[in-house]
């Protein structure tokens, strides 16, 4: 059984400002609700995490950068999380490693495979 992955379009630009904007936070200049209005919710599959949208937008070229990155408008499910739909079962490695920088993967083979679809549907190989 085979499935059909979409991603976004490739950006080239991004802005911090365009993504706190895009995750309907102020765009204002320097102040602490700023920091707070940059925070986002994912819910991933029916899996919620909490991240910024700097932390989705450190990479440029990615499915994040260019969700997030102010090119698209991010509606919003009621409680104001953001719907992805993939499977979240894997997404805290993704998420670590937008934070880190480092993928940390699983020992078990399929776990492993299904966290590099999971990584190729992002954008992040």
């Amino acid at each position: 059984q085979q499935q059909q992955q979409q991603q976004p379009p490739q950006t080239t630009t991004t802005t911090t400002t365009a993504s706190v904007a895009a995750a309907g936070g102020s765009s204002g200049g320097g102040n602490s609700s700023n920091v707070e209005s940059d925070v986002v919710v994912l819910d991933v599959g029916g899996h919620k995490f909490k991240t910024t949208c700097s932390t989705l937008c450190k990479y440029p070229n990615t499915f994040f950068s260019s969700f997030f990155g102010g090119n698209y408008t991010v509606h919003k499910q009621r409680d104001g999380s953001v719907f992805i739909d993939r499977d979240g079962t894997h997404f805290r490695f993704i998420i670590n490693f937008l934070r880190s920088g480092t993928m940390l993967w699983p020992a078990d083979a399929l776990a492993r495979k299904e966290l590099e679809i999971e990584a190729h549907y992002y954008g992040l190989d």
